[in-house]
């Protein structure tokens, strides 16, 4: 499916700290699926990203310090 194929694609730049780019894959993922909570987060994340990058150890997972 479509929306998966981007979804892959997203994960795969993401990963590559390539948050523009992703997150464009992502939204693209939402206008197909308007309800995938995933595909919202990772928007979310990458524009975080953009703003404010992760250290250069990042691996690619989000760790959350509230609860």
């Amino acid at each position: 499916e479509e929306a998966w194929a981007l979804h892959d694609q997203g994960v795969r730049l993401y990963l590559e700290r390539q948050f523009i780019e992703a997150a464009r894959h992502f939204e693209e993922v939402r206008r197909l699926l308007p309800r995938d909570v995933v595909a919202s987060i990772f928007v979310e994340r990458c524009a975080a990203y953009v703003e404010s990058p992760p250290a250069e150890d990042w691996s690619g997972v989000t760790a959350y310090t509230k609860k």
